[in-house]
């Protein structure tokens, strides 16, 4: 694969995305989208080989002294810039994924019911989850009182019964 060309900056008013990245385009063959290097899996994703993920898993890059998405900059080399008050969503729930085919728009509420109904809002990727998948698993070994649990991660009991009674993170075993 040849060397990346870097993205020049833009005069004021112009799409960051634009330049590169819509004359290159992205080549399936190649293993890069719009200049960003990727491995395509079996579901079709072209999962980012770039930039540093956040703490949602998202890999972002800095641009122009701000740190962004990955994902976006694809959306709007591909499509032009995310109208206001809309977001770039995966159709594929992938949060490496930088495939442009995968991204599309839409409000926060369509984003989150998305989330819902697929199930990604689930045991650590839920933004409120005090408790990580292993300390769920100790917790599910029931080796203490109910109390000692709650002490030991900052939680309720009635989250370490909710826990042990299948009606919380029942999706770890």
């Amino acid at each position: 694969m040849s060397p990346r060309t870097p993205i020049p900056a833009y005069p004021q008013g112009h799409s960051r995305c634009t330049s590169v990245a819509q004359k290159k385009g992205y080549d399936m063959n190649e293993g890069t989208v719009y200049n960003y290097a990727y491995t395509k899996i079996a579901n079709g994703c072209f999962e980012s080989q770039e930039g540093t993920p956040d703490r949602d898993g998202y890999p972002r890059i800095f641009i122009k002294g701000k740190n962004t998405r990955i994902y976006r900059i694809i959306y709007e080399a591909k499509h032009g810039p995310v109208p206001s008050g809309l977001c770039v969503r995966h159709t594929c729930d992938n949060p490496m994924c930088i495939n442009p085919d995968h991204l599309i728009v839409g409000t926060h509420a369509d984003n989150m019911r998305d989330m819902r109904e697929r199930g990604s809002l689930k045991g650590e990727r839920n933004p409120q989850s005090l408790l990580k998948e292993h300390e769920v698993l100790d917790i599910k070994k029931r080796e203490h009182p109910a109390q000692y649990y709650a002490n030991r991660y900052a939680v309720s009991r009635r989250t370490i019964y909710g826990i042990w009674e299948d009606e919380l993170w029942k999706h770890v075993a």
